[in-house]
């Protein structure tokens, strides 16, 4: 981006220059300078807003993978599975094995919505979700967390989980493509 910056700025500068010398009257030497001065900024506001898109895209993932983990947290199977991405593409890794878009439904509404019922609380302690633009519309999501899970009994467990999702929109909003985890057992 600063390179495209330099890019901009130097090409407008060299235009000025071109300008001011082919001008002899001050006042039209005035408005020359507004307008390459314009069109530099005009050039550098382009760069920006760029950014401002990708940046802007990857709160809006962040966002998604943070509103997944609440309602996995509030063990909600039924709105889990409305983050899947419905594609012949999509899988998901669990406990090694993988599943399509129909297996991993079928995995979340069923057996994951049995374990909800034994579990009195799901927790995840995370510091922060990392996004990766791959393309405009796909993108890397990672984060690592303490995952908590309290049985009805009253019974704690803690487990180390690294969660990798490939992110990709869908028109109207950004859905789970691709899902990885790995966990270990805390002591």
């Amino acid at each position: 981006m600063k390179e495209l910056t330099k890019h901009i700025t130097k090409s407008g500068i060299t235009l000025l220059k071109v300008m001011i010398k082919r001008v002899n009257d001050n006042m039209n030497k005035m408005k020359i300078l507004l307008i390459a001065l314009l069109s530099v900024l005009m050039g550098c506001s382009k760069v920006h807003e760029k950014g401002n898109n990708e940046t802007q895209k990857k709160a809006e993932i962040r966002l998604m993978v943070s509103n997944y983990i609440k309602t996995a947290e509030n063990m909600d199977s039924k709105s889990m599975v409305e983050y899947f991405y419905e594609s012949e593409d999509f899988h998901c890794y669990v406990d090694g094995k993988r599943y399509n878009y129909a297996e991993m439904k079928n995995l979340v509404l069923n057996d994951w919505n049995e374990l909800f019922k034994s579990l009195k609380k799901l927790e995840f302690n995370y510091d922060s979700i990392y996004v990766y633009m791959y393309q405009p519309d796909q993108a890397i999501s990672f984060f690592q967390a303490e995952e908590i899970l309290i049985d009805t009994a009253g019974n704690r467990f803690s487990i180390q989980t690294n969660v990798t999702f490939g992110c990709v929109y869908d028109g109207s909003k950004w859905k789970i493509a691709y899902e990885h985890g790995s966990t270990s057992e805390l002591e």
